[in-house]
């Protein structure tokens, strides 16, 4: 195993970048942030306590080190080394935790913290998209729901409005605790084919070297095969501890030029979400 050392100021500066393209929210990494250490060896910071307290980085003194175990730390530093042209400290240091997205390495819940779940986040938006639709539509205020669970339906009216005000307590109460509005971080409709993690982990991060390096061109070869080596050493590490859905074999440059060219297609400038990857 290899570990990599952030201070916290660090650790921040990368977090635009990784939310930009990796769609990163502070509870994915609750797990890897243990042990954090004060700079010069001393003595151990407690990072859990404080984390669920107030799940943000920003309570955490500048100069805090977090060690970070990557057990595809030196392969990936040997790739920049084959292809210089994209290597950048920065670049290199977001490119390692990129993985880290993987939702199986999601913390799991049962510590006392309220951690909001995909599932219920992705609710909660479509439910937001439906009433803004309906309000586009010029829908009265007064409009009736039907919900239904497959056995029997209820419908509802809607004359006071408490969808719309459960939804605001909802996102006002989790913008709150992790700085990010759940209606604004998932998106209404799932697409019927969810892409794969090495499909996710490889279209954003040729979206975020594009748009790092200025490439105009949408897939120029040897950045086709950079991202073709870099997902495998991926892959390859994470494999044994995420779902059967990881792929186990080794993917050929066509298959990652063809996939990069089918999610050009699927999804155009925009990055894929976390929440549409399969698990």
């Amino acid at each position: 195993m290899s570990a990599m050392y952030y201070t916290m100021n660090e650790f921040r500066s990368h977090w635009p970048y990784l939310e930009k393209y990796y769609d990163s929210w502070v509870r994915y990494y609750e797990k890897w942030l243990i042990p954090a250490y004060k700079v010069s060896g001393r003595d151990t910071f407690s990072f859990l306590p404080m984390f669920n307290k107030n799940p943000s980085l920003d309570i955490f003194p500048d100069d805090v080190v977090v060690a970070i175990e990557m057990p595809y730390l030196n392969e990936v530093r040997a790739l920049f080394s084959s292809y210089k042209q994209f290597y950048r400290t920065d670049v290199l240091q977001v490119l390692l935790l990129a993985p880290f997205n993987h939702p199986s390495l999601h913390p799991a819940a049962g510590n006392d913290v309220d951690w909001y779940s995909v599932s219920e986040e992705s609710d909660i938006a479509c439910l937001h998209e439906f009433l803004r639709q309906m309000e586009i539509k010029g829908k009265t205020s007064n409009m009736r729901l039907s919900i239904s669970n497959g056995k029997a339906s209820l419908v509802i009216g809607n004359h006071t409005q408490w969808l719309n005000r459960c939804i605001k307590s909802y996102v006002d109460r989790h913008t709150k605790l992790y700085g990010k509005a759940p209606v604004k971080a998932a998106f209404p409709i799932m697409p019927k084919r969810r892409p794969s993690f090495e499909s996710y982990l490889a279209y954003n991060t040729l979206r975020y070297l594009r748009s790092v390096f200025e490439i105009k061109a949408f897939l120029p070869h040897s950045l086709c095969e950079f991202i073709c080596h870099y997902v495998n050493i991926v892959l390859c590490h994470l494999s044994e501890v995420v779902s059967d859905n990881m792929a186990h074999e080794k993917l050929s440059y066509n298959q990652v030029y063809t996939m990069l060219n089918n999610n050009k297609k699927s999804y155009g400038d925009t990055c894929i979400p976390i929440q549409y990857v399969k698990i």
